[in-house]
């Protein structure tokens, strides 16, 4: 796993400080007007910059362990020159909201999915398709893929910076006010999942409805009786203690939950040449630090929250993929599953 992760992280810190090599003229042309919005980066009468990173998840989040230790790798290795600010629990916004602020020019970045990068290249929502990845070795021979290298162009051409794609937070598993084992156990549920097309048709083809409430109101949803439940990572559900208001959890697995961190190409371009590559470094580096940490907590979290009376269930995993899988046809995404599958086989 760790040469796996070595190698990854020498192809994006590639593909991320080389940028947008196969842009179009039209797309250059945008990230030049991105460009001439004015930054905060830099602290007047110094050669310091500041990187204000907002997240939705709480402090305690293994990702959050994360941008700590880049944190901590950035200014060791630019002697204080590139300050990173975390921002947990939504202080600085939603993600759609800091992606928003990161283009427009702000000195901003966030923790992003699929689902938020797909509004930038509409292919790469299908990251967060029903198990098209099984585990993190799959999503680490996606991101080191040329398929994966194409997304990141057209990111960039759209004034955002995909600076690492490394951050695993972890399966998604079933959340809910009764039990759950089968796909049918959904119907008729309002059940919240992330805000694209792809998750939300997946989890309907369980005979559930689809919500995209913001993740700081889904405790409060579920108490109020608004949803029934939600899809979500172990350390996301132990974080904002979920099992308080909807004790049994699933183990479906349906989603792999894969993020990374993204700036705005204002934000970066407005640093010199060596802050580029630390900041890169730093972030891939993070990653690293995180997924690590997802995968050495998630019995913790099981075995705390079983203590604290939720009910974990182990599924037919088999039975789920096959409920979720007719999706590909219904988007039209049958094709490019199967170029990601061929991928993931080699």
């Amino acid at each position: 796993m760790k040469r796996i992760l070595a190698t990854l992280g020498a192809g994006l810190l590639a593909m991320a400080i080389c940028g947008c090599g196969n842009q179009t003229s039209a797309q250059k042309n945008g990230v030049a007007e991105q460009d001439n919005v004015q930054s905060d980066s830099k602290d007047q009468g110094d050669d310091v910059y500041t990187l204000k990173i907002g997240v939705v998840i709480t402090d305690t989040d293994p990702l959050y362990a994360g941008l700590q230790e880049m944190q901590k790798q950035a200014e060791e290795k630019s002697e204080g020159r590139l300050k990173i600010e975390l921002y947990p629990s939504s202080q600085l916004g939603d993600t759609s909201e800091v992606i928003e602020q990161a283009v427009a020019g702000a000195n901003v970045g966030t923790i992003a999915g699929s689902s938020q990068l797909e509004g930038y290249c509409k292919d790469f929502g299908i990251v967060m398709g029903p198990y098209i990845m099984k585990d993190y070795e799959d999503c680490l021979k996606l991101i080191g893929s040329d398929l994966y290298s194409q997304w990141v162009d057209e990111i960039a051409g759209s004034g955002l910076r995909l600076l690492s794609f490394n951050y695993q937070q972890g399966e998604r598993f079933m959340v809910t006010k009764k039990e759950v084992r089968h796909p049918e156990d959904l119907k008729g549920l309002m059940i919240r999942t992330l805000s694209s097309e792809l998750p939300l048709g997946a989890i309907e083809m369980t005979g559930a409805t689809g919500s995209t409430l913001a993740w700081s109101e889904v405790y409060s949803g579920i108490q109020q009786k608004v949803i029934d439940g939600c899809e979500a990572q172990i350390s996301a559900v132990s974080g904002s203690a979920l099992t308080e208001v909807a004790p049994y959890v699933a183990k479906t697995g349906h989603f792999q939950m894969l993020s990374g961190l993204v700036v705005g190409n204002a934000f970066y371009n407005s640093l010199p040449e060596d802050l580029q590559k630390i900041l890169v470094e730093s972030s891939i580096e993070g990653g690293t630090y995180a997924s690590d940490m997802v995968y050495k907590k998630a019995e913790d979290y099981e075995r705390e929250l079983t203590e604290k009376g939720a009910v974990f269930t182990e599924v037919d995993k088999e039975e789920w993929a096959a409920a979720m899988d007719p999706i590909y046809d219904k988007l039209g995404l049958r094709e490019l599953k199967n170029q990601i599958d061929e991928i993931l086989a080699e």
